[in-house]
């Protein structure tokens, strides 16, 4: 079953902390979300389900992702982090 990615929702707060720490910006996590180059379920620690992703910036840096799915939204996605992918 693909993942269908339409929207992603960063809070102020998780945008700060990729920046800061992970010197990923918002832009490219749209990006990456737009070209995936892989994706999968898995449950975090409270049991709740996420999708772990990779995808490619327009200028070829991977970024890993890490989305929740807005209840009720079909492609609505909330942002938990974001860093670059270790080669």
């Amino acid at each position: 079953m693909a993942i269908e990615i339409n929207w992603v929702e960063i809070s102020s707060h998780v945008d700060a902390k990729i920046n800061g720490k992970h010197h990923v910006s918002a832009g490219e996590v749209e990006q990456a979300c737009d070209q995936v180059v892989r994706a999968g379920w898995e449950q975090d620690n409270a049991g709740a389900w996420r999708v772990i992703g990779v995808g490619r910036t327009a200028s070829d840096r991977r970024i890993a992702f890490f989305l929740y799915p807005i209840e009720g939204e079909s492609g609505a996605w909330r942002l938990a982090t974001a860093y670059p992918e270790p080669r």
